[in-house]
């Protein structure tokens, strides 16, 4: 298991994509889930559509780089009046040009829909060495109540909790 590439990928997407509204991290099954909101509900074509085309897109990506990777799952999940888009990675295979790739594709489909964060987040690089410490040093204790995390952004902040 390599938690350390994990941290890293979860530290990221987090700080790095304000498109990406939550991340969460199980280090357990090495598995990142990335979510976006939509500020509004998806039609039924349209959301027929956009799952192909990421699919096909993601598909031809894993192609190209010569991977298989172990999890990869879209989805788009209705609530009330948002949309949800649910993307579910193992940490392994996972690249930052897959997840750039996944942007430019959500903001090609849905830029006028994205709920995103459009502050800056300042001390990126210090707040992550700081906070990578800290949460390797609750996967170090071998603690089964600290192998989850999850992180949002909230108006420039990242927020990140212990499932």
């Amino acid at each position: 298991m390599d938690r350390d590439l994990g941290l890293d990928v979860f530290l990221t997407v987090s700080l790095n994509h304000p498109e990406i509204n939550a991340v969460k991290y199980l280090a357990d099954k090495e598995q990142i889930i990335l979510e976006v909101a939509l500020n509004t509900a998806i039609e039924p074509m349209k959301r027929k559509s956009f799952l192909k085309k990421t699919r096909d897109c993601l598909d031809l990506f894993h192609q190209l780089a010569g991977q298989k990777p172990d999890l990869m799952k879209v989805e788009l999940i209705d609530k009330s009046e948002i949309s949800f888009l649910r993307f579910y990675r193992d940490v392994g295979t996972l690249s930052q040009d897959e997840i750039s790739l996944l942007i430019l594709i959500l903001r090609e489909e849905f830029a006028n829909l994205l709920v995103k964060d459009n502050n800056d987040i300042v001390a990126k690089d210090a707040f992550k060495r700081k906070l990578k410490r800290t949460l390797m040093q609750k996967l170090n204790r071998n603690s089964s109540n600290s192998t989850d995390f999850l992180a949002y952004r909230k108006e420039g902040r990242v927020f990140v909790f212990n499932r």
